[in-house]
């Protein structure tokens, strides 16, 4: 099971006011945990993951949203380490309301993942510096993930997807709505179920509400797919592992 210790370095608090300063020392606290996992157990897989964000000098409160390319050169320091990285942006806002604050920085999060090349993306639906947990929220940070997806996700074509000979058949003032072509491919495209959603009187419902819709539906009949019999059988072993240690510290 892949480990990770994620430094969250404070700058003006827990760390230096200066986020390269902030950046050395949460990478020296995860080199550290990881070097330890290492002796405890050779081999053992990890991950990295440094995030750094901002004490508010006016309240001494959390910022997590710090506009620097730390982010970046963490995942390039956890590349550097030769491990895949837990870093660069997250889809969490430390607003504790859903609107413009809290999309701006889901969207920009999100991007940052995606462009920076991090392996591992963090979490979702979270608000209030990453304190609290809203449902619909969690629906929403998804479809935004999802919207990044289709933008950088690999894109192959060939000489066919020009559809060279629907555009000479169609021709000039006329429509592609007819042809079997568009009827076939018009369904390649993800449409988000959010913004689409109909209410009782037939009008899209408000993204806020379509996700909490989308939320109560998932919770009430989403059932996740079973382990497989190889997979439960290795937590059982790991798992009585873990009580054999446990009743030796306990002796």
């Amino acid at each position: 099971i892949p480990t990770s210790f994620m430094a969250m370095t404070t700058m003006g608090s827990t760390a230096p006011a200066t986020p390269l300063g902030a950046l050395v020392q949460g990478d020296a606290e995860v080199v550290s945990a990881m070097v330890l996992l290492q002796l405890a157990y050779p081999g053992a897989p990890v991950f990295h993951s440094c995030y750094v964000s901002l004490m508010d000098p006016q309240t001494g409160g959390y910022i997590g949203g710090v506009h620097q390319p730390v982010g970046k050169m963490a995942t390039d320091l956890a590349h550097a380490w030769k491990v895949p990285s837990l870093g660069v942006g997250s889809v969490s806002s430390d607003t504790d309301t859903i609107g413009w604050r809290s999309g701006v920085d889901a969207a920009s999060g999100a991007a940052a993942i995606a462009l920076g090349g991090s392996e591992v993306c963090g979490y979702l639906g979270m608000l209030d510096g990453s304190m609290l947990q809203v449902p619909e929220n969690l629906i929403l940070d998804h479809e935004i993930c999802m919207e990044v997806y289709d933008y950088y996700q690999a894109f192959n074509f060939d000489d066919h997807d020009m559809a060279l000979d629907v555009i000479k058949e169609v021709g000039p003032k006329n429509h592609f709505l007819r042809q079997k072509h568009t009827r076939k491919h018009i369904r390649d495209f993800r449409l988000s179920k959010v913004l689409r959603m109909k209410g009782p009187d037939g009008g899209f419902l408000p993204p806020k509400e379509a996700a909490f819709e989308e939320f109560k539906r998932l919770e009430a009949n989403h059932q996740p797919e079973p382990l497989s019999d190889a997979s439960i059988a290795e937590l059982d072993r790991i798992l009585a592992a873990a009580e054999r240690e446990a009743k030796k510290l306990e002796q």
